[in-house]
């Protein structure tokens, strides 16, 4: 490919948006506060704290799942996410099954 350019390869993730049934994922990120909701503010639905600041997301957003960390008996132990806007969101991912 030659220097300093390089491919991202495709890795299916785990997303979620307010219009699903909660998943596991988001269970574990309210639970432990990793992320609050807002219910009052439709363009700061979402808040949590990534990237060294606070960040807040419309309720249209999707949470997309990056790494689960899990135990040895499959318990989550750590979630890396972040909030994609739903515009950006069908640009760039694909849903797949």
């Amino acid at each position: 490919m030659g220097e300093n350019k390089y491919e991202q390869i495709p890795v299916p993730l785990r997303a979620w948006d307010v219009s699903e049934d909660m998943c596991e994922e988001m269970k574990y990120l309210l639970r432990e506060e990793k992320i609050s909701v807002h219910d009052q503010e439709e363009e700061k639905y979402f808040a949590a704290f990534l990237w060294g600041t606070m960040l807040t997301a419309p309720k249209d957003s999707i949470v997309v799942f990056y790494k689960v960390e899990r135990d040895g008996e499959g318990r989550i132990r750590n979630i890396d996410f972040n909030f994609v806007k739903r515009k950006e969101f069908d640009l760039i991912y694909d849903i797949i099954g």
